[in-house]
């Protein structure tokens, strides 16, 4: 009997190796989520802030 052909990518190591690439692409992504996300977070608080302060005075010059 023959025994089957193993090729290089159905190797354990190789498989490891991509899949170590395939992480190291997804947290790239999972990181710029996450920023964003984090900007979103404080525009909103921002926009909180900017809601609770009192209206600014309007000056209105008269003429002479």
């Amino acid at each position: 009997m023959r025994r089957p052909v193993v090729h290089y990518r159905d190797k354990p190591k190789f498989v490891l190796r991509r899949l170590d690439r395939i992480a190291g692409e997804v947290n790239t992504i999972l990181i710029v989520v996450a920023l964003g996300l984090g900007m979103l977070d404080l525009l909103y608080a921002l926009q909180k802030l900017v809601d609770v302060l009192p209206p600014a005075v309007q000056v209105v010059a008269h003429a002479p």
